[in-house]
């Protein structure tokens, strides 16, 4: 019996929690380029701490990992979809981190 073919998107739980990790550091590096190409990286990071607002832009950059969840959910690979959704409670926990320690 011959098993098909994943496909470069295979229904694996890391498959969903690589890209649900990747997906907002992208974003981050769009909305960097975007919007803040006039300073450096480390500047512009500390022009977020300064202004406490990295707890905001964690829940923004988390956004496109919402189409990427609904990409998994209508392939029907449920498993690569815990896996986005285990990286959006991980980005959770560092937002709240970052909003009350930092």
């Amino acid at each position: 019996m011959e098993v098909p073919a994943q496909g470069l998107m295979g229904n694996k739980i890391w498959t969903g929690l690589l890209i649900g990790i990747i997906i907002p550091i992208i974003s981050l590096i769009i909305y960097y380029v975007y919007n803040f190409n006039n300073i450096t990286f480390f500047a512009f990071y500390n022009q977020i701490a300064k202004l406490r607002i990295a707890s905001s832009l964690i829940s923004l950059f988390l956004l496109p990992n919402l189409l990427v969840f609904y990409y998994f959910l209508n392939r029907e690979k449920y498993t690569a979809a815990k896996g986005v959704l285990l990286a959006v409670f991980i980005y959770g926990a560092i937002e709240l981190y970052f909003k009350f320690y930092i």
